[in-house]
């Protein structure tokens, strides 16, 4: 195995490799053919502003989501990705600006109306004591007439199908209160896919999972993104993650958006270093070609933060 060279310039205090280009070029992969195609925009978002009476202010800040994005939303804590996810979810009121979802102001629909439109899954949620089946089940309330007791036919396909693609089968008949961490989130993930949204928000939905189920979740949302166009919006800390499978990413820094674009265009050394402060290498994936971070030690790379 060939080590990437770490050189220190003093002048510039930061980390460089003359030997290597600091990002190999996709081969015509995936995030290729898709940033090729012209499609109209799911979420406009233009000079918006949120937040807190006291505290946290989020913008202005203007960025659009495309019909079929699979994007994230990273940065460092307190940048604000938390803030913008819960403002495009409708929980936090805009205070100036506008969010729009094709050609409806989002904050002006009827919570009832934007539920059959945008699925939501967060992080630490405190789980019915109920079977994962009636949990499924629940999806389908956005789409429902009258009380809702009953469902329909369509609806019991449309979870029983979800619960084969996400492979929770065996889980059918389990109290959600009762399982594991990582189980209880596969089975949010799946909830909010049984709802059928044009938009799926997904705040560290791999938080509670190993490698293992990592993977396999990126590749369900990958696999539901290419086949359905679900549009998804995620936020992630994993930079490594968000540069495998998104084919956008937003860069907030302490409430502003730096920098947005595809993974190649995002996450570069000297970017990732300004804005998360820390010594970092970025090599090409020797299989996907997208770029993947590499943390250093300060000592190591003999790296001084900026004061």
């Amino acid at each position: 195995m060939i080590y990437r060279k770490i050189e220190y310039d003093l002048r510039k205090e930061r980390i460089y490799s003359p030997q290597t280009p600091l990002f190999i070029p996709s081969q015509g992969g995936k995030e290729k053919l898709h940033r090729s195609k012209k499609v109209d925009n799911l979420i406009d978002i233009a000079s918006a502003e949120s937040g807190y009476k006291e505290g946290f202010h989020l913008g202005p800040l203007t960025m659009s989501l495309k019909k079929g994005d699979f994007a994230s939303l990273i940065g460092p804590n307190g940048s604000g990705k938390s803030t913008l996810f819960k403002t495009i979810a409708g929980d936090i009121p805009l205070l100036k600006g506008s969010i729009k979802m094709g050609n409806d102001l989002l904050h002006s629909m009827k919570p009832s109306e934007r539920a059959k439109k945008i699925a939501v899954v967060t992080s630490g949620e405190v789980f019915p004591s109920i079977r994962v089946w009636d949990m499924l089940l629940m999806g389908r309330t956005p789409h429902q007439k009258g009380i809702g007791i009953f469902h329909s036919r369509e609806d019991k396909e449309i979870a029983e199908r979800v619960m084969e693609q996400t492979h929770i089968e065996h889980l059918k008949n389990c109290n959600v209160s009762t399982l594991s961490a990582g189980q209880q989130q596969w089975v949010a993930v799946a909830t909010a896919l049984v709802q059928e949204p044009e938009l799926l928000l997904l705040d560290e939905a791999t938080s509670h999972l190993d490698i293992r189920h990592q993977i396999q979740l990126m590749d369900l949302l990958q696999r539901m993104n290419e086949d359905t166009g679900l549009t998804l919006l995620m936020i992630l800390h994993d930079l490594n993650l968000a540069s495998e499978y998104c084919n956008r990413l937003f860069l907030l820094q302490e409430g502003k958006l730096i920098v947005q674009g595809a993974p190649e265009d995002v996450l570069r050394y000297e970017i990732i270093e300004r804005v998360y402060k820390t010594p970092v290498v970025v090599e090409g994936n020797p299989i996907s070609h997208h770029p993947f971070v590499l943390p250093i030690s300060a000592k190591r790379a003999k790296w001084k933060e900026e004061k």
